[in-house]
């Protein structure tokens, strides 16, 4: 008898061992997900119901009582029923501003209810709402408006003062704006709550449900049609996996004009739960309003879990109902500590982008796997070997590198870094730029594997091991040579960031006079009424860091120029450079004087020292 529960025993560990080694519960459980989507797909279509006011409407039907929108910042609350008829309302309105299926309507709109209403309205109507950043204004804003090729600009009250100054550019552009203040919503209310003729709608699963924008860091915003079966693998296989149940309550305050925080809202629809609405992140706000929401799931995207850890310990930190954060642009460095601290079980850590082919997800509820963006087990990898590659390319030119026999790009092999791709199996699931082709050509290859095959071009260098995590590396265009070396800016940002002093860091390359390739500069702002000890900090670095990838540069700020979404922007910053009459009068500029062999703290870097380097009497 002992010998059979030994022997049971260890068969029992055996098969533990075998599925965290393979990954085969989880691949069956994603798989079983996405099967989901298609069987749910397949029946909208054939029932013409393809459509977010359809999904929103057998919610009605099965739980028309059930909360469906909870907005934090007033405490605002609405069953499915009660959205159904605000929506219903709202579509009357622009039924009677002449909106027609397949037209673009563009909107800049808060988080507020009324933009739950309005994009399901347009939905309803089968016209497509393009989501416009609500912080732009000026040619930015004009450029967006000019490019969604949309007649009618829906503006939330709040942003006057954004739109206003360009008004009379837009007028020209031939716009009807309509702003949404409490006069214009008061009288949308009062409308009769009429089922729009949503019936007709031959919508499929390319149709564009919205248009988001890039978000324009190294140019002008391009608009993304966003496709109806983004959204229903978003709602039913992510919402899926992640276990989602009618009795969830979502809460996110990332802008919804971006993917992330939408996304959110569409788990919750197609799930039957209720979203949650925060106006804006705020870290002091944060808390209260996730337990005012009795949320059960958030939502962060880049620096926002990091930022809530700056805040001081709290008895509080705990008092929630919150079991998983979602989002993307988690560090490794804050993972585990945020876990620890606010006693979140798991955390749904994702890559995706508005173009992109599909979306990898870690569903992580212990230390491994922390710091991935998703794993594919033995068997979603032997599904998906063709789908889903890297291959290597040269970080200064950002192309392709080919096998100069078969012409073939080269795949990389484990741990090695490579630009992600993401085969597109039908074109016409690639909707790229809206009307931007030359842009949207740029974002594909072909000839990859074979002849003839067609791939999605991320822009990200990623690398995977051998159990199939896969990880961020960095930017393409951000990684830079150094010494004959790569570069990477995530990876020295990930180590300065463990230095106490260090409130936030973004790392890139900067061209010097006389010498090739880039040097390091970090852009650093200290922690609050702290003192940053040059000596200190650069012998950290040399222990932390291989000696090419050590900044030689410093660029002290009180402040690093963010998207809304908490991602550093570093176009102007790598523009700049370290020329000291180029970089702001504010930002002083330090430096591993002699270079970091030479250099054992960081020194003031002055006008006489990039003239020593211009002269080549210095050389790093």
């Amino acid at each position: 008898m002992e010998q059979i529960l030994v022997g049971a025993a260890a068969t029992g560990l055996l098969g533990m061992y075998f599925n965290a080694k393979t990954q085969l519960s989880e691949d069956l459980r994603l798989l079983s997900a996405t099967n989901k989507v298609s069987r749910a797909m397949a029946n909208a279509e054939k029932l013409g119901k393809m459509s977010l006011f359809h999904v929103l409407e057998d919610n009605v039907r099965r739980t028309p009582s059930a909360p469906f929108l909870f907005y934090a910042e007033n405490g605002h609350s609405e069953t499915y029923q009660e959205t159904y008829h605000n929506v219903c309302r709202m579509a009357s309105f622009f039924v009677s501003k002449g909106v027609q299926s397949r037209d673009i309507v563009a909107v800049a709109y808060t988080n507020k209810p009324a933009f739950i209403h309005i994009w399901l309205s347009l939905n309803a109507l089968g016209a497509v709402p393009a989501f416009v950043n609500y912080n732009l204004s000026g040619d930015p804003l004009l450029h967006c408006l000019k490019v969604s090729k949309a007649s009618l600009f829906i503006v939330d009250d709040d942003l006057v003062h954004n739109v206003y100054p360009s008004k009379n550019k837009i007028d020209e552009m031939g716009f009807d704006t309509v702003f949404f203040d409490d006069r214009q919503l008061e009288a949308i209310g009062r409308l009769e709550s009429k089922r729009p003729d949503c019936d007709n709608l031959k919508n499929n699963f390319a149709t564009t449900s919205c248009i988001f924008y890039t978000s324009g860091t190294t140019g002008f915003p391009k608009p993304a049609p966003f496709a109806l079966w983004r959204w229903y693998g978003a709602g039913i296989a992510t919402g899926t996996y992640l276990k989602m149940t009618p009795r969830d309550r979502f809460y996110t305050c990332m802008p919804l004009y971006h993917g992330t925080g939408s996304s959110c809202f569409i788990m919750c629809i197609f799930q039957g739960a209720c979203f949650c609405l925060g106006h804006k992140f705020s870290v002091s706000r944060f808390w209260d309003e996730v337990r005012r929401s009795k949320a059960t799931f958030i939502n962060y995207v880049g620096e926002t879990l990091r930022y809530l850890m700056t805040a001081p310990p709290s008895p509080k930190d705990r008092d929630h109902l919150v079991h998983t954060a979602y989002g993307n642009g988690l560090r490794p460095d804050v993972w585990e500590a945020f876990r620890d601290r606010f006693g979140i079980a798991n955390i749904l850590e994702f890559y995706g982008a508005s173009e992109a082919m599909a979306t990898m997800l870690n569903y992580n509820r212990g230390s491994l796997g922390v710091g991935s963006i998703g794993r594919y087990g033995l068997l979603q990898r032997f599904l998906t070997r063709k789908d889903l590659l890297a291959i290597r390319v040269d970080n200064a030119t950002e192309q392709e590198i080919r096998n100069p026999k078969t012409g073939f790009c080269e795949v990389v092999g484990t741990d090695e870094p490579g630009e992600l791709l993401m085969r597109i199996p039908d074109p016409i699931l690639f909707a790229g730029y809206y009307n931007n082709p030359a842009a949207s050509k740029k974002k594909t290859i072909e000839n990859v594997l074979k002849k003839g095959d067609l791939y999605f071009r991320s822009g990200d260098l990623m690398r995977y091991d051998s159990d199939g995590w896969w990880y961020f590396v960095d930017r393409l265009g951000d990684t830079f040579r150094w010494r004959s070396e790569n570069v990477s800016t995530t990876e020295v940002a990930g180590a300065l960031s463990l230095y106490p002093a260090v409130a936030d860091v973004a790392v890139y390359g900067v061209s010097l006079p006389r010498h090739d390739g880039r040097a390091g500069c970090a852009a650093i702002v200290t922690q609050t009424d702290t003192g940053l000890d040059m000596a200190a900090l650069a012998c950290f670095a040399k222990h932390s860091l291989p000696k090419y990838a050590v900044p030689l540069f410093l660029r002290l700020m009180e402040e690093l120029p963010k998207t809304e979404n908490n991602k550093p922007v570093k176009v102007q910053l790598k523009k700049e450079g370290v020329e000291p009459g180029k970089v702001n009068q504010l930002h002083t500029i330090y430096w591993l004087k002699g270079g970091v062999t030479a250099g054992n703290e960081y020194v003031r870097f002055t006008e006489a020292d990039w003239k020593d380097l211009e002269s080549g009497i210095v050389k790093l």
